[in-house]
């Protein structure tokens, strides 16, 4: 489906996941630890990171991340098409 969307649609931006822990200048209220949180990111095969707003902790890096993830799928993408598209014109 995403194929699809993304050759009907060539400026749709492919999805991107990064898990996000939040508020980390909160210690006391904190619900996982960051051993936790990268667990749970790499189960998933994403990228996590914390941030605090507050403290203005990874607010930056976390929008780079967001860029930076997002071209790198786009790439991935593209390389795979032209990958498939190959392949289509050897087949016999």
């Amino acid at each position: 489906m995403e194929h699809k969307c993304q050759y009907k649609y060539p400026n749709l931006v492919p999805k991107v996941y990064i898990l996000v822990a939040n508020k980390i200048d909160l210690v006391r209220c904190r619900a996982i630890t960051a051993e936790e949180g990268r667990s749970i990111a790499d189960k998933y095969d994403v990228k996590y990171i914390e941030t605090s707003v507050g403290f203005n902790h990874n607010v930056d890096e976390l929008l780079v991340g967001i860029v930076t993830q997002t071209r790198l799928k786009k790439i991935s993408i593209r390389t795979n098409i032209q990958l498939q598209s190959k392949i289509l014109l050897l087949d016999p």
